[in-house]
C-alpha cells in the first residue's frame, strides 16, 4: 500500500506540474503574441495537455485496482480529476484566443495571469508536501494561500470586465469577454482542487 500511495502522490504532484507549464506556456504566448502564430502556441500547449492527460489515465488505472477504501480511492480520483480540470480550463484560453482571432493583447490580462500562475504553483507546493493525504499545518496554510490568491485573481477579473465594457469595439467587448471568463474558470479550476485536498485532509 505504501508504494500505491507513493504512485498516488507522484501523480498528483505531475499533473500539477503540467497544469504550471500548461500556464507558463500560455504566458509566454501572451507576452509575445505574434498573430500568425497562434497554431504553433496552440500545438505546444495540445502536447502538455496531452502528457497530463496520459498521467491522469495512468492514476486511475492504478485506483481502479482497488488496493485501499473506495472512498480513498474515490477522492483522489476526484482530486486528479480537479487537476487535470485546471490544465484543460488553460488551453482553453488559448484555443478562446484562436477563435476570436485575437490580433492584440490587452495589458491588464497579465496582472490576473501572474496571480494564476502563482494559484498553480501554491497549489504544487501544497502537493509536494502532501505524501500521507493527512492534514498539517503547512499544507493547510498553502491550501488557504491558494484561496487567497484566487479571490485575489477573481477580484481582477472583475476589474478588467469593468474596464473591459467601457470600450466601444463591441468585436472586441464580445472576444475578450469570452477569453477573461476563461482565465477565471481557471482560478476556479484551481478553488476546486485546493478544496478537494481539504476534503481528503477531514477524512484522511
Amino acid at each position: 500500500m505504501k508504494k500505491k500511495k507513493e504512485f498516488y502522490h507522484k501523480s498528483l504532484c505531475a499533473g500539477a506540474s503540467y497544469a504550471y507549464q500548461a500556464a507558463l506556456c500560455l504566458q509566454e504566448t501572451l507576452a509575445y503574441f505574434e498573430r500568425d502564430r497562434i497554431r504553433e502556441y496552440l500545438a505546444q500547449m495540445h502536447e502538455i495537455e496531452q502528457a497530463a492527460d496520459v498521467k491522469r489515465r495512468k492514476l486511475m488505472a492504478v485506483l481502479g485496482q482497488k488496493t485501499g477504501t473506495a472512498l480513498e480511492r474515490r477522492d483522489l480520483a476526484k482530486l486528479g480529476g480537479c487537476i487535470d480540470d485546471i490544465t484543460d480550463a488553460v488551453e482553453d484560453v488559448m484555443v478562446r484566443m484562436y477563435l476570436c482571432d485575437i490580433s492584440e493583447v490587452r495589458k491588464d490580462v497579465f496582472p490576473l495571469m501572474d496571480v494564476l500562475l502563482s494559484c498553480i504553483r501554491v497549489l504544487g507546493q501544497a502537493l509536494e508536501g502532501w505524501k500521507d493525504f493527512g492534514s498539517s499545518r503547512k499544507t493547510d496554510r498553502l491550501i488557504l494561500e491558494v484561496d487567497r490568491l484566487r479571490e485575489q485573481g477573481q477580484a481582477l477579473y472583475q476589474k478588467s470586465m469593468h474596464r473591459l465594457h467601457q470600450e466601444e469595439d463591441i468585436r472586441m467587448i464580445i472576444n475578450w469577454c469570452s477569453i477573461y471568463e476563461c482565465l477565471n474558470g481557471c482560478l476556479s479550476a484551481c478553488g476546486r482542487a485546493a478544496d478537494m485536498v481539504s476534503v481528503i485532509c477531514l477524512v484522511g
